[in-house]
């Protein structure tokens, strides 16, 4: 008996994790309520940039056309279309006219109440902040687009299926991905279209080690195509086409030791490359072409420089920035406290007004007998010594995108 028992934890200590569908459930259930909660309650305009953005949307929406490189257009100007033609689709289907980004300062300044931009709505205010969290949703679909991907990954490379849903729950709940993929921001539709590319990849590695040549050709083109996608929402994403175009071709490099009639392999995968990079381009040459045709660049970057200065922004190099700004956040800022928008974040919970022209200004915080009282005390004081400096940076920073 003793033995029967043995065996039948045994047994049941090796079942199977629930499969690929529970796991697709579990991140939906997980993310969905995360991102909404936090974009509901962030007011209009308050993440970082999300008024240079709309304003792009709505110069689609007006005039049917791209806007140029201008201090008038606003100080994201500079970024390639995709995403603003997608929100400007998006904004068409739910049949929002075109509005203008009015931006009030708040009276009390960012020190006091924990708002960057004031919340006495006239009543078209109120309507455009409703228009603004209504764009917003588009972004919310693209954020879960990268959580799946990222649990894609994982299945993608073998790991068990709680591994990866592992994975995807870490996207998912990861605040700097959740406040990206919460306002209206192109961070939000390069993100899944970066990682389907990876899972692109990885699925064509996977074809290529199992002899499947024709759909690791299919895959890759594929991954092509979609890094010329990114490219076309934002140029940070050029890196991640360079590093996994070479990584797709080191197969069909001649190493030491290989059989000679191994060439026509090492062709055939070196045209699956060649096939991926006419896929990036039939996607993103135009927009380059573009750039090259009014400003004398591929990527206009002595236009969006000069522009950018009558912002007091400062672009920096990719390779300083990249190395003493972007690792050192992904390793160190895992909380809400470091986000751009937190502080909004936390006094909209506190308040629990979001969207409402009679909405009143927020003062103080809430006392120590409220359940959010010592939370948002100790955010307060943090706010006095660090919030300042970062959010001078609207005015005075330098521009990352």
């Amino acid at each position: 008996m003793a033995n029967v028992d043995a065996k039948a934890r045994r047994a049941s200590s090796r079942r199977p994790f629930a499969g690929p569908r529970w796991s697709l459930v579990i991140l939906v259930a997980v993310y969905l309520p995360m991102a909404l909660t936090y974009t509901l309650l962030t007011r209009e305009y308050e993440p970082d940039d999300e008024a240079a953005h709309v304003q792009n949307i709505e110069y689609v929406v007006q005039h049917d056309s791209l806007p140029r490189i201008a201090v008038t257009n606003g100080r994201e100007s500079h970024q390639p279309p995709l995403y603003y033609l997608l929100e400007a689709g998006w904004q068409d289907v739910l049949g929002i006219s075109a509005f203008k980004t009015v931006i009030v300062p708040a009276h009390k300044g960012f020190i006091l109440n924990g708002l960057l931009y004031s919340t006495h709505y006239t009543p078209s205010e109120h309507a455009d902040a409703v228009h603004v969290h209504e764009l917003r949703l588009l972004s919310v679909v693209f954020g879960l687009g990268t959580v799946v991907l990222t649990y894609a990954a994982g299945k993608a490379i073998g790991l068990r299926e709680r591994m990866a849903l592992a994975a995807g729950l870490f996207v998912a709940l990861y605040p700097k991905n959740l406040i990206a993929a919460s306002s209206v921001t192109n961070d939000a539709l390069v993100f899944p279209l970066c990682s389907l590319a990876l899972v692109l990849f990885l699925l064509g590695e996977r074809a290529r080690t199992q002899g499947r040549l024709r759909h690791r050709r299919m895959e890759v083109v594929a991954m092509g195509v979609v890094l010329g996608a990114a490219a076309i929402t934002k140029l940070t994403s050029l890196p991640v086409a360079i590093v996994l175009f070479v990584l797709a071709l080191l197969p069909s490099l001649p190493r030491a030791g290989r059989h000679s009639k191994s060439w026509r392999l090492q062709l055939r995968l070196f045209l699956d490359v060649v096939l991926a990079v006419v896929g990036f381009f039939a996607v993103s040459a135009w927009w380059f072409y573009r750039n090259h045709h009014l400003y004398g660049q591929f990527l206009a970057t002595d236009a969006s420089q000069k522009y950018l200065a009558a912002f007091l922004l400062h672009p920096v190099p990719w390779n300083s920035h990249l190395l003493f700004k972007v690792f050192p956040n992904c390793l160190l800022d895992f909380s809400w406290f470091n986000q751009a928008g937190s502080g909004s974040t936390c006094r909209s919970l506190s308040d629990r007004r979001s969207v409402g022209h009679d909405s009143k200004p927020p003062v103080g915080i809430p006392n120590s007998h409220s359940p959010l009282g010592p939370l948002a005390t100790g955010l307060h004081h943090r706010r006095n010594h660090r919030g300042l400096d970062r959010y001078q940076g609207h005015g005075t920073g330098q521009c990352e995108g």
